[in-house]
Order: C-alpha cells, then structure tokens, then sequence
C-alpha cells in the first residue's frame, strides 16, 4: 500500500467524485477527503486541514475551477491544483494552466490521473524544500554581520537584492539600494570609485571573481571600509547564472593597521633618535677615554718614572723602609697602568677600533715567551711550569701582540688560582683534519664551581673564593681573552673541577695554504678578491658577523665554493638584510655588539617568512650549555669557532639540498 492521500474535491456531482476517488485507490493509494462545491466550503476546508492534492472539476453551476483556483491563490498555500473535467477544449486547458494549474485531465481518460497526481507531488514536495531552505538561508543572511547582495549577471554594478545589514552599516534601507540601479556606484568614496569600478568592469567582461578592499560613505557622511568579493554562481552545467557577493566590514581592522604604520612610523622615529643618542654617546664614550688615557697616565708616568728614580737611588740613598715603601709604589703604580690599558683595550674592541696585525708568526717562540713573562711569579711561589708542543706545528697567521696578551692572562690566572708548589702548562696541539690549533693552559689548582663558569667572561667579575681575595686583578683578563680569540675567529672552551683545577682551552683557525692565499692578497689589495662562480643562480647566504677578518676569511672560501655572500655585522642590520634579500642560509655569530645573535634568531623564528630557513650559529665561547642556549632561540644547529670552513660547507650543502 501506498501512504496516505488527502484530496480535496471541488465537485458538485458525487457520482463524478466517486469516479475519481476509485481510480486513485486502484493506483493503491488510502484516501481521506472532503468534497465542497462552493467558495465559502472551499475556505473552510482549506482552513481546517491539511491537503496533499486539490481535483477541481472545470464547470459548476455556484462555482469553477478558475474561481477555485484564484481561492487557493487567496490563501497562500502551496497545494499541487488539478482540473479534471468531462469536456474542455484545448484553449481552456492553456488559460488554466497559465492562471496557475498544474494540469488537466478529462473524466473519461483517467489512466494519466495517477502518475499526474505523483509527479505534483514530488514537485510539491520540492518547492517545499527550496522554500525552506531558502528561508534558513534568509535567516542565516540576516544574522551575519556582513551584507550579501545579488548581482545580475549582465551587469555586476547593478543590485537585484541586498540583505538588511546594509542600513546597520551605512544607514540606507534595503529598498533605497534596489530602487536605484547607481546607488552603489554613488556611495563609494570618491578616490577608491576609479579603481573600484574598473575592476568591476575586468570582471564582467572576464568572469572573473571580485576581491577588493574599498571605502564608503555612510548615510551620515562617516567612511566605512568594507572587504568585497563576489562569485559568479552557476547551474547545474556549468552555466552562468548571477553574481554574488559579500561586502565585510573591516573598518576596525584598517583603523588598527592604521596606528599600527603610526606606531612603527613612532617607533622608527625613536630608534633614529635613539641610536643617534647612542652614537653621541659612544663618541663621548671614546673622547672620555682618550682623555681619561692621557689624564691618568701623565701623573702615572711620572710616578712610575720617579719611583724607577728613587729605586735607583737617584736622589740619594734610601733605608731599608723607605725601599720597601718606594717598591710598593711602583708595584701599584704599574698594577693601575695594567687596568687601564685592559679597560682601554676592552673598549676599543666594543668600538671595533682593534685591527689586528696578521703575520706569519712563530708559535713556539710566541708560548716560550708568554712563559717567560710568568716565571718570576710562578718561581716564587716554587711552581712547576711546563710546556707541550706538536714538533709538525710551524708558523702560523696570527696578531703575535695579541696571541701574547690572550696566553699571558690564562697563564697568569693560572699562577694566581694554582697554591705554592702546585704544577701549570701550556700545551699546543693541532688538528690537520679540522684545521685548527688548540693551546691549553692548565693547572692544578682551586679549579671553579660549575656555577660560576657562566659568569668567567664577563667585565670585572672575579669569583669569590679564598685564594681569589689573596690576589689582585682588574676582572678583565678573561673578558679580554674572549674578545680577542673571537677576533681572531676562533673559541674559549673551559673545563673545570673544584680542588682539581682547570683547563682553558684557545681553538683558533689554522689553514696554512687558505691563510697565506689570503694574507698576500689582504696585503697586496687591503681586502679578498671576490671570487665568483660561473652558475648563474647561486644560492643566497646570509653572514651575521662582526669580526671582518672572519667575514673575509668565510665570505672568500664560500665565494669560491660557489655561494652568493651578503654580510650584515650585528643582529638588527642582519634581520634587514634577511628581509630584503631572502638568503636560502643564515650563519649567525653569537656575540655581537647591539643586538646578539640569540635575540636576532629569535626574531627571525618570529616571522613566518623565516621559521624554515636554516640558521647555522657560530660562537667563540664553547661553554657548556651553548649548543642548547642556541637551539633554544630557534638555531638549527651550532659550529664552535674556529669553524673549519670544510665542514661548514659540507653542513651548508645538507641544509639546503634537504
């Protein structure tokens, strides 16, 4: 059986009525129906239920099918309307169905009733469908804050429906929008409409969609920034049918932009302001300590040479309390000439004042004599002293000032932290396969906390422990030892035990035929001759670094390795490189003045253009610890200095060939 028919019949003759309703049970249908052959049983049939199906006969003496018709149309109900006469010519047939039946059928042809009857049904039931759907539609449109409009499809500037949102946004009704064909046109800001509508037309001559941001003048005269996109909706196959959009509000969001570009356009103002202010102050910087270099060593020189005087009994004899008083005034006269010219040396390497002064240099020679600057100190407190060093070690490319000053502070401390008859030494190996050169200053004496190993290279900072206050020292020696390695482009390691003592390990470059390549061309030219590379792409890698004899030295060898270079020397300028130029690479020195490499890569990992390129960071101080402090900012992985420029290659190629 098939389900439930309710009919309604507009009929005056039951015998006709009966006709009729057994040819729909035949089809299998259960029928409940009602027959009324007049307006007013129509009206309140229509009123009390619910039909699926409405049978009109065509001609009845107080009623018609028309006059049926036109009722069911009064009411607004969407019931499937079928006229089922006995005669009815074809000219009738047609103004019915163009009055709004959905078909005809004669009394005495009744087998076209049944799939008639199911086929305004499931179009009864479709219309139903679209109806509600479109009613959630309207409703979901209605709640969204944005307006959603309708465009015809031979005119995008034109509108043929608009939700009501409109008049919460700029203050117009829907019906003043539809009422005029340029309404739209009119309320766009007069220095966007230009740009607006010529987009507008590329669109209805291409097909393409629309996405544009714009402004408009609300009724009350005050700008409205919307975000417009539309799309060219088609049928089933493929055809076009209308456009439709969607017109967001964005003021918000531009008004934040907006203080956004004044804030940056602020801040940039500050940081000018700002650096110039540092500027300033690094000039009065230096002009303080050239006067303070000149002001304490003229009464400095005059001490020293007087003392020097009375030791030699220049001005008569002296007693032996008068020689004892004389010598510690020499002695604490050079002690303060020592720490000025740390500080002086400290701060011209702040500065970048220190150029070093590469030569091929003895490195045997250069360690006997740092010994010999530390024997008097080490025989009075009955030390042993030794000194190791690889025969196949020759000359080596080096400042030999600057190599004296960074072993004589290690061998010096080493003195002062080692008790009496405690052992020290030097020791100088060399690695051909990474080339590099490691001098290890050891003892064994009162050795350093694990705590305070992080804190041994900053200015000033002398560790508090019982030999440490028995002994004098400025808190720079350290400082300048990490300084002047990282000049050099090469490493501080330390290892250490409390009562066991420690070991200070320099690692600096060592590649004799690069160096000496590179040395004659630095004194034959004052710079590296670029090389470069036949491939017309090279990859872009960007250089952090501070220290140009390291730039020369890595910028040279990747050059010839085939790589495009470009250099930045502290954190900030290397962030605005990297965003200008994109570089596949970036190697990152650590310690740099300004803003660090830590901080830099950290920036960088900020900005999505960047959180995948691979950043390579270079450090001096191999302290413990550093390899983490790296990764942790955002490094994808970590080289000691002195990098070995073999293995940096090979670590460049694995990067970007992954």
């Amino acid at each position: 059986m098939k389900s439930l028919l309710r009919l309604l019949v507009v009929e005056d003759s039951e015998d006709d009525a009966e006709l009729v309703l057994r040819e729909i049970k035949r089809g299998g249908y259960t029928i409940e129906f009602e027959r009324v052959e007049t307006r007013s049983d129509m009206l309140l049939a229509l009123a009390r239920g619910s039909w699926d199906i409405i049978l009109s006969d065509y001609t009845m003496p107080n009623f018609s099918a028309m006059a049926a018709l036109e009722t069911l149309q009064d009411s607004g109900l969407d019931i499937p309307f079928l006229v089922v006469s006995g005669t009815i010519g074809e000219e009738t047939a047609v103004t019915a169905l163009k009055a709004g039946a959905h078909d005809f059928l004669l009394k005495g042809k009744l087998a076209r009733l049944i799939p008639a009857i199911e086929r305004e049904l499931r179009d009864a039931e479709t219309r139903r469908s679209r109806h509600e759907a479109e009613l959630r539609y309207k409703l979901l449109v209605e709640q969204l804050p944005i307006v959603v409009y309708v465009n015809p499809l031979d005119k995008m500037s034109s509108t043929t429906y608009v939700s009501p949102q409109i008049q919460t946004m700029l203050g117009y009704m829907p019906e003043e929008w539809l009422s005029d064909p340029e309404f739209w046109q009119k309320r766009i800001h007069p220095d966007d409409r230009e740009a607006v509508l010529a987009n507008v037309e590329r669109s209805d001559l291409t097909g393409t969609a629309f996405d544009m941001e714009y402004r408009m003048l609300a009724r009350d005269g005050h700008v409205v920034w919307f975000q417009d996109q539309t799309v060219l909706v088609r049928d089933t196959h493929g055809q076009p049918l209308y456009w439709q959009g969607l017109k967001i509000d964005i003021t918000k969001r531009k008004q934040a932009e907006d203080e956004i570009l004044k804030l940056n356009a602020e801040l940039e103002r500050r940081v000018e302001e700002r650096t110039e202010e540092l500027e300033r102050a690094l000039r009065a910087k230096d002009e303080f300590l050239a006067n303070m270099s000149h002001e304490l060593r003229t009464p400095l020189n005059a001490i020293l040479g007087l003392s020097e005087s009375l030791m030699e009994l220049v001005a008569g004899p002296l007693n032996e309390k008068q020689h004892r008083y004389v010598g510690m005034i020499s002695e604490s006269g050079n002690h303060l000439l020592s720490l000025i010219n740390d500080i002086l040396d400290l701060a011209k390497i702040e500065a970048g004042q220190i150029i070093l002064n590469i030569n091929e240099v003895d490195l045997k020679q250069v360690c006997q004599a740092s010994l010999r600057m530390i024997n008097e100190l080490a025989h009075k407190k009955n030390q042993q002293v030794t000194l190791e060093i690889e025969d196949e070690i020759g000359p080596v490319w080096t400042d030999e000032r600057r190599l004296k000053q960074i072993l004589v502070n290690l061998l010096s401390n080493a003195v002062k932290f080692t008790p009496e008859n405690g052992k020290l030494g030097l020791e100088v190996q060399a690695d051909s396969e990474e080339k590099r050169i490691m001098l290890t200053v050891w003892d064994n004496g009162i050795g350093i906390s694990e705590s305070d190993l992080t804190r041994l290279f900053r200015p000033f900072m002398q560790l508090d422990s019982g030999l440490a206050r028995e002994v004098t020292g400025t808190g720079l020696g350290l400082t300048l030892v990490a300084q002047m390695v990282r000049l050099h482009g090469g490493s501080v390691a330390v290892e250490s035990e409390p009562g066991q003592g420690s070991r200070f390990t320099v690692i600096l470059p060592w590649d004799p035929a690069l160096a000496t390549d590179a040395m004659l061309r630095l004194k034959s030219t004052g710079k590296f001759r670029a090389i470069k590379s036949d491939a017309k792409d090279r990859p872009i890698i960007l250089l952090v670094e501070d220290t140009k004899e390291v730039t020369m030295m890595i910028v040279d060898y990747l050059e010839m390795a085939g790589y495009q270079i470009i250099i930045a020397e502290d954190g900030l300028s290397g962030i605005e490189r990297a965003k200008k130029k994109h570089p596949a690479l970036i190697l990152m020195d650590i310690q740099m003045p300004g803003m660090d490499g830590l901080e830099a890569t950290r920036q960088l990992r900020a900005d999505s253009d960047f959180r995948t390129v691979p950043i390579i960071a270079l450090t001096a101080l191999a302290m413990r610890g550093d390899r983490e402090r790296c990764l942790a900012a955002g490094a994808t992985d970590y080289l000691a200095k002195p990098v070995s420029l073999k293995k940096l290659v090979q670590m460049i190629e694995e990067y970007l060939l992954r």
